[in-house]
């Protein structure tokens, strides 16, 4: 459900671990981890609360179960994730389109 309101919305930035194809504003060919989705399988996903709380049309997250949280601002784990993971490495970020038609 929640790829197919990013499918209507022309495609929403998805992380590089998935992929999907929007045939009449759905998605189709979803895949995770290089393979199919499961429907019968469970997916653990990483969100901001606003969006795991049914902002921006996304109430099908809120019907997941929380397993972790954290009280910092995305901003500051991304901050220190460039200060000490990525120091004196060049970012090479990929342009590839993850949700297209």
């Amino acid at each position: 459900e929640a790829f197919d309101v990013m499918a209507y919305r022309g495609g929403d930035g998805i992380s590089a671990n998935g992929e999907a194809t929007i045939e009449n504003g759905r998605a189709k060919n979803i895949i995770i981890g290089g393979k199919p989705v499961d429907p019968e399988k469970t997916y653990r996903i990483a969100t901001i609360d606003y969006l795991a709380n049914g902002g921006d049309y996304m109430e099908s997250l809120t019907r997941g179960k929380v397993v972790a949280t954290s009280e910092r601002v995305i901003n500051e784990d991304l901050t220190d994730y460039l200060r000490h993971e990525m120091k004196g490495k060049k970012l090479n970020p990929s342009n590839k389109q993850r949700m297209h038609n």
